[in-house]
């Protein structure tokens, strides 16, 4: 398949009729399989097959055009473009820890050391990891963050549907109550854990 131009088709879209278009079937030996679009005043605005031993083809055809109208084509650009950007995203991410998953090896390999038990003291200079010559991780911390948020939001949304089961007509009773306060308590929490990562 050749290269799609995503930008063209969009422009394409755009000034292509907006709204539903539906599909005109007038199956018979004859028939007519069409495509209609908003405010068109007659069958065919778009395609006007004739039917020669009612093509199955040609009905297929009008279908598929209707249903892949320019909204949809709209709609559908947007969704890759998001997802481009996410991928974008990760990919960097992936990149930042990649990088500071080195340094960390290449800092452990260099720096610190296993004793074996038998020495009476450690020496000051093999205390590394306290004397600020660890490399700092950000991409790894706000990762670690963001896994640790999540899964106090799974807490909070447990909570949630806890809550929204108990619900009454009346005010909100002992049980409800104690569930909404974990779900407030722990959507505070998520969102500080967040911040923490990216500090």
């Amino acid at each position: 398949m050749s290269e799609i131009n995503y930008q063209a088709l969009r422009e394409l879209a755009k000034q292509a009729t907006q709204g539903e278009w539906v599909a005109f079937i007038s199956p018979g030996k004859y028939g007519t399989y069409a495509v209609h679009t908003p405010g068109d005043n007659h069958h065919g605005d778009i395609v006007d097959w004739p039917g020669f031993d009612e093509q199955k083809n040609a009905e297929n055809n009008a279908r598929y055009i209707a249903a892949f109208n320019p909204e949809v084509v709209q709609a559908l650009l947007d969704e890759r473009e998001a997802q481009s950007k996410r991928i974008a995203e990760l990919e960097a991410n992936f990149t930042e820890l990649a990088a500071e998953n080195a340094a960390m090896k290449l800092f452990i390999r260099g720096s610190c050391y296993v004793f074996d038990g038998e020495q009476d003291e450690i020496s000051d200079a093999y205390i590394c990891a306290t004397d600020g010559g660890m490399p700092q991780t950000p991409a790894t911390d706000a990762f670690l963050a963001e896994v640790r948020a999540q899964g106090v939001e799974m807490l909070a949304k447990n909570h949630q549907s806890i809550v929204n089961a108990l619900k009454g007509d009346s005010l909100f009773s002992d049980d409800e109550y104690r569930h909404a306060a974990i779900v407030s308590a722990a959507v505070y929490f998520a969102a500080e854990l967040r911040k923490g990562g990216s500090q």
